[in-house]
């Protein structure tokens, strides 16, 4: 206890940004830092994103691997989940690739039957 009489100040800053910033300002945070989320990030349990997609698990780990998958997060040291919006948003990318393929589908059969107009409903 006897060395420790010197008193540390760990709040001070280096003199050059003490110059520039003042003693109660600090430095701007830098751009580097990520974004503050304004909503609440929701883990998704496997057995939840099980529910959601209705795909099963080895499905769920093999898309991971190929990198078609949102990738799960650890949590803790023996639990994993996965980020909600990232698997809403693989949904419904699923979703419009659907609906692209459907409409690529008809313009096919449209143009193998030889009929290349393409009726839109009246409104």
């Amino acid at each position: 206890m006897a060395n420790c009489k010197k008193r540390i100040q760990t709040d001070s800053l280096p003199p050059d940004l003490m110059q520039r910033w003042g003693p109660k300002r600090r430095p701007p945070i830098p751009d580097e830092a990520p974004p503050v989320r304004s909503e609440a990030i929701r883990i998704l349990r496997l057995p939840q994103v099980l529910n959601v997609t209705g795909l099963a698990k080895t499905k769920i780990y093999e898309l991971q691997s190929q990198g078609t998958f949102p990738m799960r997060i650890q949590i803790t040291g023996h639990s994993v989940g996965w980020i909600e919006h990232e698997v809403q948003a693989w949904l419904a990318q699923r979703a419009a690739a659907r609906s692209d393929d459907r409409r690529e589908t008809v313009a096919n059969a449209a143009r193998a039957s030889g009929s290349l107009t393409l009726r839109c409903p009246r409104g």
